[in-house]
């Protein structure tokens, strides 16, 4: 009756897995988007493009009328511009790449 104690073990193992597998989630409960994200990207000597979560725009910074300072390298100062464009409107950057920036802002509940 060696079998037995193998068994009861087993058995017990089963039943401590299956009790384990209906308390564990993988995932909470969903909870409200809290964010949404953008991506600015430079594009070119004065080309910014920029995906919204619902559209994407696309616009030279120099046929807005603004022109580049003595000094200044075209690619920050693009970059800069636009950044501190979204900014007005309630977008943060939270990451920065070399010719993109990752911007979040709250959902409007």
């Amino acid at each position: 009756m060696k079998n037995k104690p193998l068994l009861v073990i087993a058995l017990a193992a089963l039943a401590l897995f299956l009790v384990g597998t209906r308390l564990l989630h993988a995932q909470g409960r969903s909870a409200p988007q809290q964010y949404e994200y953008a991506m600015l990207k430079w594009d070119g000597p004065d080309r910014i493009q920029i995906c919204f979560p619902d559209r994407f725009e696309s616009y030279r910074v120099f046929e807005k009328g603004i022109g580049l300072p003595r000094g200044a390298h075209d690619e920050e100062f693009c970059v800069n511009f636009a950044v501190n464009s979204l900014a007005r409107d309630g977008w943060q950057a939270i990451q920065l790449h070399a010719t993109r920036v990752m911007l979040q802002r709250p959902v409007a509940k």
